[in-house]
C-alpha cells in the first residue's frame, strides 16, 4: 500500500505519458460519465455569475496592428512576404518562420520587420525556414554609420550569447560616433532596389574602457514585440500569395464540470470532439484558462485571471504592440508559443477570474520543441 501510495505521489509531481494513456485506457470509459454526472449535480448548487457576454470570433486587433505597422517601405521588384514566427531566441540569435519551401522561402532572403533589419534565411524545409538573426554568432553584416556629417561603410559581427554584435570593420578607419544610426547595406547579389528600402540595425553604442584595451562599438537593437508574431520576407519572386497564413486548430467545447474537489473552481473539466489535444480554452473570444490535461475527448483546463499571463502577454498601447507592463492596466492578449495562438483576447490585466459559460472553445497553434537548430 505504502509503495503505490508513493508511486502516486511520484507520478503525479512527475507524470510519465504512457502511464497515464494507460490509466485512461482502463479507467476513461467510467471517469467520463462520471464526471459528468457530478457536473450536471454540482450545477444545481453552484450558480453562474452575471457578467459581460463576450461574442465574436477569432479575429484579434494585435494580429491587424502588425500587419499595419509592420509592412516594410516598397521598393521596386521586391514583394514582402508576410510568415508566421514559431519561435525566436533573441539572445543566441535565432528565428524560426512557420514557412519553408511551400511558401517559396530559399536561403538568402532577408528578413524585416517595419524598418528593422532582422537577419537572413540561412536553412529552408518543407514548412519551416530558420533565420539567422544579424547578432547570431559569427554573422557578418554590412552596415552604414550615418553621423551628421557624413556616411560610412562599415561591418558588424554578431557574437550571440557572447553579447551585442561589434562593429568591427570601418571604412577608411573612421571614428564612429556615439548613438550614430547604423543602416543595412545589402550584399552585391542582393535585389538593387533593396538599398532603398531604408532597414537598420539600431544605433552605435561603445561599451568597455580604453586603459583596459576593451573599448569598442556595438549594435544597440531590440526586437520589436510584433515581430514576435509575424515578419516579412524580401522576395523577388513570389507564388500564388504573400501572406502566409498561421495554422491554428481549432473546436467547439463544451463545460462538463465545474471545479474539482480537491482544487476548487480553478480546474473546469470539459469535453470536445477535437482530433487534437488542445492548448487553451476560452469562452468565444475571450481566453479563460490553459488546457493542463487531455486523453481521448476531454480534459481539465486550469482557469486563470489575466494577471496570470504577465510574461505570456502583450498589449495594444495607442495602436502598436507592445510588451505587457505589469504596473499599468491595459487590456492585454495572448504572446503566444506553447501551443497558445498569439492575439487571444486575455481581457483587462486586472480582471478577476471569471467562470466560463456552458459552451466554449479549444484551441492549438503550431508549437516548436526548441528554436536552436544544427
Amino acid at each position: 500500500m505504502i509503495l503505490a501510495v508513493l508511486s502516486l505521489c511520484v507520478q503525479s509531481c512527475f507524470p510519465l505519458s504512457f502511464v497515464d494513456d494507460v490509466v485512461h485506457a482502463v479507467f476513461g470509459p467510467v471517469m467520463l460519465p462520471i464526471t459528468r454526472l457530478a457536473g450536471g449535480w454540482s450545477s444545481l448548487f453552484q450558480q453562474l455569475p452575471g457578467g459581460d457576454e463576450i461574442t465574436g470570433t477569432y479575429n484579434s486587433p494585435l494580429i491587424s496592428a502588425e500587419r499595419q505597422f509592420g509592412h516594410p517601405l516598397d521598393v521596386p521588384g521586391v514583394a514582402w512576404l508576410e510568415v508566421p514566427v514559431l519561435d525566436i531566441d533573441e539572445d543566441s540569435g535565432q528565428m524560426k518562420l512557420a514557412a519553408g519551401r511551400n511558401f517559396h522561402l530559399s536561403e538568402g532572403q532577408i528578413v524585416a520587420f517595419a524598418d528593422n533589419y532582422l537577419g537572413r534565411i540561412s536553412e529552408v524545409e518543407d514548412d519551416i525556414a530558420y533565420v539567422d538573426l544579424f547578432n547570431r554568432a559569427g554573422q557578418r553584416t554590412g552596415i552604414k554609420l550615418s553621423s551628421r556629417t557624413e556616411t560610412t561603410r562599415a561591418v558588424c559581427f554578431g557574437r550571440g550569447l557572447s553579447g551585442s554584435a561589434i562593429i568591427d570593420w570601418i571604412e577608411d578607419e573612421q571614428v564612429v560616433e556615439a548613438q550614430a544610426t547604423l543602416w543595412w547595406r545589402p550584399r552585391p547579389l542582393d535585389v538593387a532596389h533593396l538599398a532603398k528600402s531604408g532597414l537598420k540595425l539600431g544605433k552605435a553604442v561603445s561599451v568597455g574602457s580604453a586603459a583596459r584595451g576593451d573599448y569598442m562599438f556595438v549594435v544597440a537593437h531590440e526586437i520589436p514585440a510584433s515581430a514576435e508574431g509575424r515578419v516579412y520576407v524580401a522576395a523577388s519572386a513570389i507564388g500564388d500569395s504573400i501572406v502566409a497564413e498561421p495554422i491554428v486548430h481549432h473546436q467547439a467545447a463544451q463545460r462538463i464540470m465545474l471545479g474539482d474537489a480537491v482544487f476548487g473552481n480553478r480546474l473546469l473539466a470539459v469535453a470536445s470532439t477535437a482530433n487534437f489535444s488542445p492548448a487553451v480554452l476560452s469562452d468565444h473570444s475571450r481566453v479563460c484558462g490553459q488546457v493542463i490535461a487531455w486523453r481521448g475527448n476531454w480534459g481539465w483546463a486550469h482557469l486563470q485571471q489575466p494577471s496570470r499571463w504577465v510574461d505570456k502577454s502583450v498589449a495594444l498601447y495607442e495602436g502598436r504592440v507592445r510588451l505587457h507592463d505589469a504596473s499599468a492596466n491595459q487590456v492585454i492578449y495572448t504572446r503566444g508559443g506553447a501551443g497558445v495562438p498569439r492575439g487571444m483576447l486575455l481581457g483587462n490585466s486586472d480582471a478577476q477570474r471569471f467562470v466560463p459559460s456552458a459552451n466554449l472553445d479549444v484551441w492549438l497553434a503550431p508549437q516548436s520543441k526548441g528554436v536552436v537548430h544544427q
